[in-house]
């Protein structure tokens, strides 16, 4: 199984919210609609019920928050599988609410939207888990895709309910799936579907994780056909500049600053040792939580000729050197007050922190991904 993990903060947001990604919003956008809590029913009044038992079906259907702890710490196995039993119990809930909806007020003009709701629902619970609720998905998308009322946005919610609600889940580190099976569900629902963006959207979901477990093939493969696709033009820039850096790979990366603390830095006269470009951020939880590895690297490594560069997308230069010196960070940082603007990010194509690159002695780029397995690959780097 594959750990997916999109556990890095985005550039253009100087916080880290584990609602915030793309994936995330395409299933909160398809499944879930937030509403105002539902008032009390107008006497006998058939209208007013019907409109708090709608109230109630949007109010159930909204999608647990994690827990605090995750922003700070990364959940275990056990936390996820925890988390994704309250969800997929919740959803359940959710699915009967919006049954008994349409059941209730069959001719009411949100039935059939109750319909494609209770088989989105049930889509997400029996992926998290809810296996018994299989047979009564079926039959409900079975009933459902004979309505002639369904539109292609009905069709698509049912088709791609539980594919989206793995995107949504991506964002948690240590949730596991087969990329392998995830991506060939992708491929159907877009060939089903080839004029909406969505699948173009979470091809590139599939080219990130590939990348974030290290499967650069695969994950080039899919950036590249991404890059001269017809997808929204936001999607095929993130190809492209995935595309830029696997073209990277191999070459020398040239860079030269003065550093925060007023050292001369040029990466050309690093060369003869491992460089690690750190980019990073202090308003960034998961660049806060590999501070430790860096130091335990650096100080394990830097006398058999490691070096690490940071490179802050910080816009606070006080906030910024009073981290570094409450964590007793000595290496050097590259720091131009323009936060995730900075010149690094915009020559490099960084469009989300964490990144970490190694280079070898020789001064060329070898890993684009040197936060997975970092101690290793730095020890390759320094025997050869």
């Amino acid at each position: 199984m594959d750990h997916l993990n999109t556990n890095r903060c985005p550039a253009a947001a100087h916080h880290y919210s584990s609602a915030a990604l793309a994936a995330a919003c395409l299933l909160l956008g398809s499944c879930f609609c937030r509403s105002a809590a539902p008032g009390p029913a107008s006497g006998h009044d058939p209208l007013a019920a019907a409109t708090n038992a709608w109230k109630e079906v949007l109010q159930a259907s909204e999608p647990p928050d994690p827990p605090d702890g995750w922003a700070k710490q990364a959940p275990t196995p056990k936390d996820i599988e925890r988390f994704h039993r309250h969800v997929a119990a919740a959803t359940a809930r959710a699915a009967g609410k919006a049954r008994r909806f349409y059941t209730r007020f069959p001719d009411h003009p949100k039935a059939l939207r109750a319909r494609v709701k209770e088989c989105e629902l049930l889509a997400i619970a029996v992926h998290l888990g809810e296996s018994d609720l299989k047979s009564k998905l079926e039959s409900a998308q079975k009933a459902l895709r004979q309505n002639p009322g369904l539109n292609e946005d009905d069709r698509f919610a049912i088709r791609s309910a539980g594919i989206q609600e793995i995107a949504y889940y991506l964002q948690f580190k240590n949730y596991t799936v087969n990329l392998d099976d995830f991506e060939k569900s992708v491929r159907e629902v877009r060939r089903e579907f080839p004029r909406r963006d969505e699948p173009y959207e979470l091809l590139l979901t599939v080219a990130k994780n590939r990348f974030y477990e290290d499967q650069m093939i695969k994950a080039r493969a899919v950036a590249d056909e991404l890059a001269g696709s017809e997808a929204p033009p936001l999607i095929v820039d993130a190809a492209r500049a995935m595309v830029k850096h696997f073209e990277m790979i191999g070459g020398p990366v040239a860079f030269k600053f003065t550093g925060l603390d007023g050292r001369k830095v040029d990466l050309e006269k690093l060369r003869g040792n491992v460089v690690l470009l750190d980019c990073w951020a202090t308003w960034c939880v998961p660049c806060i939580g590999e501070v430790p590895h860096l130091k335990a690297a650096y100080e394990r490594y830097h006398v058999g000729g490691l070096e690490i560069v940071g490179i802050s997308s910080d816009d606070d230069k006080e906030a910024l050197e009073k981290f570094l010196k409450q964590k007793q960070i000595s290496w050097p940082q590259y720091f131009d007050g323009k936060g995730e603007l900075n010149r690094f990010a915009l020559e490099f194509d960084i469009t989300g922190v964490p990144t970490m690159w190694l280079l070898d002695r020789k001064g060329n780029l070898r890993d684009l991904n040197a936060r997975n397995d970092l101690d290793a690959k730095i020890k390759t780097l320094l025997q050869e």
